[in-house]
Order: structure tokens, then C-alpha cells, then sequence
């Protein structure tokens, strides 16, 4: 669709540019009248070379490139801000990926600006999308049209994500001090194993007397330790990396999930978590 360059002057006589996207020209000056401009001059640009001009200028100001929620928190509050206030989706979607730090999800909110112009509803639009927005949006979301309440909708979501941030953070600053407690200890013994206890055996070696069971352990893990850390730190990586891929497989998860449940201390907070969760989606939804 093109995309026009206007002059103009607005209600209270001052003078404005910008762009307007239409079929037409005649379209697009309609469009601005009826936003209360008075357009004095409006030419054509080329759709094609604008348009990807201006999406390489958007994505050289992003800051990352994966969607955090934090991206999608600021996506929801303004997009039903400005629905609310009578702004079409498809302009709300511009405004939006204009401010979006995200490159992941400018990209999708392009996309998905073209789908609603092609007359696509917002369920079908975002359940395209379910590695980047959570599966019960797109239910949500048709909830919304449905009931002509797609800002109240949003405005739940909104809530939703931000107790979900607000929590995560208690949570990983209460995980802060532990975390730096056990690297440190594991710095402490490797930094003693691998460089303090060479040391003592050499001079344990030159007195040539008999020790504990328990000093000739320690030095024999630290031999070990010096010869093979290379392959324990290789294995450990792979380890982790199979360990990974197993526990998001179908069975890995239930198995993960069902420990999780059976925990003592964890196993009632994932289960309260999983009930909160489920009761605010519904009640969104009702």
C-alpha cells in the first residue's frame, strides 16, 4: 500500500508533516481531514524503498534482539491505551513498533500488521506466533473481539505480566546471595585443590614420612583434578546440553514436573503458581 508525505495545518492552525499509508491519495487526504488536518500539500512516496528504509532505520535502534517480557508488558499496556483512546489496530501496531527495543518482535509486529490488513482476526493472527507469545493470547485475544472489550482484555494481560516480572525479580534477587555464596565456595576449593595442595605435596614429598589415609586422598584428587579438568568441565557441558534437551522432550517434562510437584518446599509453590495462573486466565476470559 503506498504511502503518502503530507503538509498540513490542524485544528488550532499549526503547521505539521508526517505520512499517512492508503490506496489513494484521495483516501489518504479523507483520512487526514477526518483526523482534523487540513492538508495543504501531499505527494507520493515509493512504497517498496520507504518502507524498507524506514524498517532498517527501526532495527539499527533496537537494543536486543529475543523477546523479553518486558517487550510484551510494554506492547499490551500500549496497545490498549490506544485502542482505547479510538487509535485503529493497525496504527496502534505503527505507534508501537516504533518504541519497540525488541528486533524479534518488531519483525513480528510487522508481520502481523500486514495479516489485519489482509483481514485476518487477532486469534488467528497470534496463534502463528506460539514461541513468542503465550498460547492462551490467541484465546484471549478472539475473547476480546468477540466482546468488543479488546482494550479491558489487554489491560488484564497487562496486570497478568506484570505480577509474572515483579515476581521473577523477588525471586532472582532472593536467589542473588546463595548464587554468590556457592560460586565463591567452588572458586575457594578449586583455587586450593588445583594450586595450594601441589604446593603442600611437594614439601609433604621431601619430608619422606608416612601420612594420614586422609591427606593422601585430598592429594590424589588434586593430581586428578590438575590432569583431567579439561574432560570434567567437556563432559559437564554435555552434560548440561543433553540434560536440556532431554527436559524439554514430552517425557523429560513430565518426569521434571512431577518431581517438581513432589518436592517439599517447591512442590506446593509450583502447584499455588499453576493454580494462580489458570484462575487469572479464566477470569480474564469469563
Amino acid at each position: 500500500m503506498p504511502i503518502y508525505r503530507y503538509t498540513g495545518r490542524n485544528k488550532n492552525g499549526k503547521l505539521i508533516e508526517g505520512k499517512q499509508e492508503a490506496s489513494g491519495e484521495n483516501e489518504a487526504v479523507r483520512a487526514l481531514q477526518g483526523g482534523g488536518i487540513l492538508v495543504t500539500k501531499i505527494s507520493e512516496l515509493s512504497d517498496v524503498t520507504s518502507r524498507a528504509s524506514a524498517v532498517q532505520k527501526t532495527l539499527n535502534k533496537k537494543r536486543h534482539r529475543r523477546i523479553k517480557k518486558e517487550d510484551l508488558l510494554f506492547f499490551v499496556q500500549e496497545m490498549g491505551e490506544l485502542i482505547d483512546a479510538g487509535v485503529t489496530i493497525v496504527r496502534a501496531l505503527d505507534l508501537i513498533s516504533e518504541q519497540i527495543r525488541s528486533e524479534r518482535l518488531f519483525k513480528v509486529l510487522e508481520e502481523i500488521k500486514r495479516d489485519v490488513r489482509a483481514g485476518k482476526t487477532l486469534k488467528d493472527v497470534f496463534a502463528r506466533y506460539p514461541k513468542d507469545f503465550p498460547h492462551v493470547w490467541a484465546s484471549l485475544m478472539d475473547a476480546g473481539e468477540t466482546s468488543s472489550n479488546l482494550p479491558g482484555v489487554l489491560n488484564q494481560i497487562a496486570v497478568h505480566l506484570e505480577a509474572s516480572i515483579n515476581l521473577k525479580k523477588k525471586i532472582t534477587s532472593a536467589m542473588v546471595y546463595p548464587s554468590v555464596l556457592i560460586a565463591a565456595a567452588i572458586g575457594a576449593v578449586l583455587v586450593f585443590m588445583l594450586m595450594i595442595i601441589p604446593i603442600f605435596s611437594k614439601l609433604f614429598e621431601s619430608f619422606n614420612a608416612k601420612l594420614p589415609p586422609l591427606t593422601l586422598a585430598i592429594m590424589a584428587m588434586s593430581n586428578f583434578l590438575r590432569l583431567y579438568i579439561v574432560y570434567f568441565f567437556i563432559t559437564g557441558a554435555a552434560v548440561v546440553y543433553f540434560f536440556r534437551r532431554w527436559a524439554a522432550s514430552a517425557r523429560g517434562t513430565e518426569i521434571i514436573d512431577r518431581l517438581l510437584l513432589r518436592m517439599p518446599v517447591v512442590g506446593p509453590f509450583v502447584s499455588d503458581s499453576i493454580v494462580a495462573r489458570i484462575s487469572i486466565n479464566l477470569a480474564t476470559l469469563l
